[in-house]
């Protein structure tokens, strides 16, 4: 009930009114901005970086006190098995091109230490820390005796941190709206970033190309992020530069999984929190447990198993591997969309 009378309370005139979202003057241009604002002219802010989610119901969070949400891992474990459905009209490729397209339009940032370190909520064996060490943004999983796979393992705790919020487009007081700190727009920003300083810090400023290293003869992503030099950006580079932002091919996605192509500026392109969160993950079950290494004869001479290699890409810095992950998600069958998820 609260949440709801807040809601008509405006943050303007109070302390917390410099918290309130500015919308940035907008002039017509070709290409789309870093962040994401001024893509649509009627709603400057829609669609930018560091902007909240959308929802179409409130939600229902746990008040702490005398009620409490649903064990979320009892949940999956109850609802969601893990049996083999293969879906021999799509491959892997599609799956891995949702995958993509998922990081491209939502991402939602959780809290971070002072110094940016991820906070810790669980020792690092899977047990509880004391009170007096637990950080007030964790949120924990608890792992209930008799778990199917954490049991054996005397896990109890999984570390898991709350996301973080953002400004209101409303500029009213209210519940927190989480955070989607790319672009909501399918504009590469998982690529080029979505600011203007993140996007600078990743061209080279040489014939509108980006920074790469190369890795047994591939120019692949830069590994770390560099800082922006002082090169003075030519009007070609950076021509080219934006072309290539502008140049975003997605066709094969959409129609398989949505349909509908059209663009209309009236509709609100903010994502969604319930597609964000819970239809997109629909995407999940389409995995498989591995990706078959295959060679240019299509035959298979190495299967990576995703528990090995998951937050472990390190296999990635062998020469036969980048080849063989094409040409597997290529002629390898995906996973049904249904309720079945891996447990890899």
């Amino acid at each position: 009930m609260a949440g709801k009378v807040t809601q008509t309370v405006k943050v303007e005139g109070s302390a917390l009114a410099n918290t309130c979202l500015l919308e940035p003057e907008c002039y017509y241009n070709r290409y789309r901005s870093a962040d994401g604002s001024c893509n649509n002219l009627k709603s400057p802010n829609m669609g930018r970086s560091l902007t909240q989610m959308d929802r179409i119901l409130p939600p229902d969070y746990d008040d702490g006190r005398d009620r409490y949400m649903p064990n979320s891992r009892l949940v999956r474990v109850t609802l969601a098995e893990d049996y083999d459905v293969m879906n021999y009209d799509s491959t892997l490729m599609l799956m891995q091109w949702g995958q993509l397209i998922d990081h491209d339009i939502a991402h939602t940032p959780v809290f971070r230490m002072p110094n940016n370190s991820a906070i810790q909520c669980c020792s690092p064996y899977g047990d509880y820390v004391s009170k007096e060490y637990k950080h007030p943004h964790c949120f924990v999983v608890d792992i209930l005796p008799g778990d199917p796979f954490y049991s054996q393992y005397g896990v109890k705790c999984l570390n898991f941190v709350r996301s973080m919020v953002a400004p209101r487009s409303d500029c009213a007081f209210g519940y927190a709206e989480q955070m989607n700190q790319v672009t909501h727009w399918i504009d590469g920003s998982l690529i080029y970033g979505s600011s203007e300083l993140e996007s600078r810090s990743l061209r080279e400023y040489r014939g509108g190309r980006l920074q790469t290293s190369n890795m047994h003869g591939y120019e692949m992503l830069p590994y770390d992020e560099y800082s922006s030099d002082s090169c003075v950006l030519a009007d070609k580079g950076k021509k080219c530069y934006k072309s290539g932002r502008d140049v975003l091919e997605y066709y094969g996605l959409v129609p398989k999984t949505y349909g509908y192509t059209s663009y209309n500026d009236s509709v609100n392109g903010n994502i969604l929190n319930e597609f964000a969160t819970a239809a997109y993950r629909y995407g999940h079950s389409t995995v498989n447990h591995w990706i078959d290494l295959q060679d240019e004869y299509g035959r298979s001479y190495e299967r990576m198993y995703l528990r090995y290699y998951f937050n472990y890409p390190h296999i990635l810095s062998r020469s036969d591997v980048y080849d063989g992950t094409i040409r597997g998600l290529v002629k390898s069958a995906s996973q049904m969309a249904d309720q079945q998820f891996t447990n890899d």
